[in-house]
């Protein structure tokens, strides 16, 4: 019971990813229509991954797991929000926690420490330690 008597909800944690996504993932409309106005928006069928190195993405492939896993344990129990660092917001919220290396996570409003492919295996631990 919260001090106004009410119940409360079931305890939630937020997942914020902090990574330069593919533009497959259409993460801001905002930054989309901008380009789209300068004349240097790409049309729907140019968005495949065919412009991207294959290490990217492996990258990319390795998020949507880690996210999809995520999905699978937590559930509704988890919120996630992504974050392009070469987005205004995004550039934004990646200084605010100290982000210069990508992919960073910051699981309840704390960043998850490490770099590499060994941060993948830190952000779940992380998420059931809040839970």
């Amino acid at each position: 019971m919260s001090e106004r008597g009410t119940p409360r909800g079931p305890t939630r944690v937020r997942l914020d990813v902090i990574a330069p996504l593919p533009e497959r993932w259409n993460t801001c409309r905002g930054c989309e229509t901008m380009a789209r106005a300068a004349g240097v928006a790409l049309d729907l069928e140019d968005r495949g991954e065919g412009g991207y190195p294959p290490e990217w993405k492996s990258r990319f492939d390795a998020l949507a797991a880690l996210l999809s896993q995520v999905g699978e344990r937590f559930g509704d129990k988890v919120s996630v929000r992504l974050w392009d660092p070469r987005t205004p917001f995004g550039l934004w919220y990646s200084l605010r926690h100290g982000a210069f290396r990508y992919p960073a996570f910051v699981v309840g409003g704390r960043k998850v420490r490490g770099s590499g492919d060994k941060i993948f295996g830190e952000v779940i631990p992380e998420i059931a330690k809040k839970l």
